[in-house]
């Protein structure tokens, strides 16, 4: 069986094609290993979960498009940010005079102080540094603001 010079042209065009268009998971898993922030992102993230631990919402965007597409895994902090924002709102709001509210809303402020002063995810080594190495500390961010955001919602629905 002869293979003409057309079925040859047509599996190479195809077997480029299929290469050039990754597949979703793919796609997904190089997203998730991308990330890079300038200082002022990072500078804007700071300042945005300062503004959450003293219950102010911000209605400005806290991340611009350009930083939301140059770190994707970042595409949900900012909702994270104004529900931790809103909760602390409820506690510092709440009726309730109680000593125990005001200590537990005065813990989770100082908690977020500290996560927006903590030195391994907002500063830079000397050195630009590696996309792996800020991906790294964008995830420990998340994390930490996921298990305050849980722990708020706790301690909420415990009063």
């Amino acid at each position: 069986m002869l293979v003409s010079y057309e079925s040859v042209i047509l599996l190479a065009l195809s077997i480029l094609l299929a290469r050039s268009h990754p597949l979703p998971e793919e796609a997904a898993s190089d997203a998730s290993s991308k990330c890079t922030l300038s200082e002022e992102d990072l500078g804007n993230i700071k300042s945005a979960i300062f503004s959450a631990a003293s219950a102010k919402s911000s209605d400005s965007a806290i991340l611009s498009n350009e930083a939301l597409t140059a770190c994707p895994i970042l595409a949900n902090f900012p909702e994270v940010l104004k529900t931790v924002a809103t909760d602390m709102k409820v506690l510092k709001t709440q009726g309730i005079s109680n000593a125990e509210v005001e200590l537990m809303r005065e813990s989770f402020e100082e908690k977020l102080n500290e996560l927006a002063k903590n030195k391994d995810i907002f500063e830079r080594q000397t050195g630009q540094e590696a996309e792996g190495a800020m991906v790294k500390k964008i995830n420990r961010l998340q994390l930490e603001m996921a298990r305050l955001q849980e722990e708020i919602k706790q301690q909420t629905k415990q009063m």
